[in-house]
């Protein structure tokens, strides 16, 4: 059986703290790769591994202090998010935790009748 993760009962920290407002995190893990071609066959025979990217964004309702600070300061943070899920035996936590992140750039946004929502485009050197 597939694991349920939740949201409404899990928290999302930078450097330590919890990032209010929050509405959204969402990450990607991509790693490069070479394909191993043999000679004589069309063939892939295997892969090489490079470099490990992990791109990602927060949505934040209204706008952040933290994270416009580290925008203007270019400074490197951490994420960790304490994710929830039920098991037979109560409840679990999955740990995810986005070490040396810097913040690359936001878009603003205001519909009519709603709030600001900023988006934060992030990189990490690595996940956890």
């Amino acid at each position: 059986m597939a694991t349920i993760l939740t949201a409404n009962r899990s928290n999302v920290l930078v450097n330590g703290k919890a990032l209010e407002g929050l509405q959204e995190i969402a990450f990607q893990t991509v790693k490069s790769y070479s394909d191993v071609s043999a000679i004589g066959t069309d063939e892939r025979v295997g892969i090489v591994y490079g470099m490990t990217k992990i791109n990602g964004t927060l949505r934040v309702r209204s706008a952040s202090d933290e994270l416009e600070q580290l925008l203007v300061s270019k400074g490197s943070f951490q994420i960790m998010a304490s994710i929830k899920y039920d098991t037979p035996e109560g409840e679990g936590t999955k740990l995810i935790t986005l070490d040396e992140c810097q913040l690359h750039g936001k878009s603003f946004g205001l519909s009519a009748g709603g709030v600001v929502e900023v988006i934060y485009q992030f990189s990490s050197t690595r996940e956890q």
